[in-house]
């Protein structure tokens, strides 16, 4: 079997929340895995389909980008985790290939002063590995 490859359409996320909702107890949606999810063009548009659903909606990113805060904030997403590979600039871009730690704190701001203007209940979650004491 092929595997589809490219953006998900809009048409697409509608088909499979109502399928979703007729045949299953839907809790939730996480719009990530293997992917930067704010690379999506219409990641907003998904997010106001499963939540005019009423269906819970899982954002996760790296944050090394900041495309569409505003746009995505207003479609209000349940939860948008900031997964971090480190909060120290030497652990960050050990862990983090290419990755700068100043880059995702100004954009994590950006994130805030997005919700704050979108006036939603999003949570804000902050991810960090656990990693051993000897590796710090």
């Amino acid at each position: 079997m092929a595997v589809a490859k490219g953006l998900m359409e809009v048409k697409a996320m509608e088909r499979i929340a109502d399928k979703a909702l007729a045949e299953c107890d839907l809790k939730g949606i996480g719009l990530f895995n293997w992917t930067e999810p704010l690379l999506h063009p219409r990641l907003a548009s998904l997010i106001r389909v499963l939540r005019e659903r009423e269906i819970k909606v899982n954002v996760s990113s790296n944050l090394n980008i900041a495309k569409r805060l505003d746009e995505i904030l207003a479609s209000d997403p349940s939860q948008f985790r900031v997964s971090l590979s480190g909060i120290k600039p030497e652990t960050y871009a050990r862990y983090h290939r290419g990755g700068d730690i100043s880059v995702v704190l100004a954009n994590l701001r950006k994130l805030a002063e997005a919700r704050d203007r979108a006036g939603v209940s999003t949570r804000v979650h902050l991810s960090l590995p656990q990693i051993p004491r000897q590796s710090r």
